[in-house]
């Protein structure tokens, strides 16, 4: 397999860029993963916090991206399936992928610290496996001061809402 992981051992000694887009009031943290040694790609983590207009004012959406980027086609993918990088990261490493992801996602919320947090899957009808890493994130917001659950599916997506104690 051509993946290689560059996440440090321990794992949370990562570093994570995180940024302010002001265009999109966006809160961004990147952190690479890995890289490919059969050819240029770099495998990054992006997790953002965004607002979202179909939400109460002052909340912000989560979501996440795997991103595969290479300089010798000009590309750039942002994967936010599991089963998409079935093919790239190798199953020791997927736990450790999305222990980067609730690290930049509680980073993101000590900066940002809003009074609401949702996060809704990317796919439809997940399966179970899915659910428990969407758990995982949840379980991370709620380690930086949230409470909630997830909601009632809609069509078939699932969505969590989270609320600060302390707003």
């Amino acid at each position: 397999m051509a993946y290689v992981s560059t996440i440090p051992d321990p794992w949370d000694a990562i570093e994570i860029d995180t940024f302010f887009e002001s265009e999109s009031a966006a809160h961004i943290a990147i952190a690479e993963v890995g890289y490919s040694s059969a050819s240029d790609a770099v495998y990054k983590v992006m997790v953002a916090l965004s607002p979202a207009i179909t939400q109460p004012p002052h909340s912000l959406e989560l979501f996440f991206y795997f991103v595969r980027a290479s300089e010798e086609d000009d590309s750039v993918e942002e994967i936010n399936n599991g089963l998409q990088t079935k093919h790239i990261i190798p199953s020791d490493e997927r736990t450790r992928i999305l222990d980067v992801v609730c690290r930049a996602t509680q980073e993101l919320l000590d900066i940002a610290k809003p009074p609401i947090v949702h996060y809704i899957s990317g796919e439809p009808n997940m399966p179970e496996k899915a659910r428990r890493k969407y758990g995982r994130i949840c379980k991370a917001i709620r380690e930086r001061g949230y409470d909630g659950r997830e909601v009632d599916p809609f069509l078939g997506t699932h969505e969590w809402i989270l609320k600060r104690t302390d707003a």
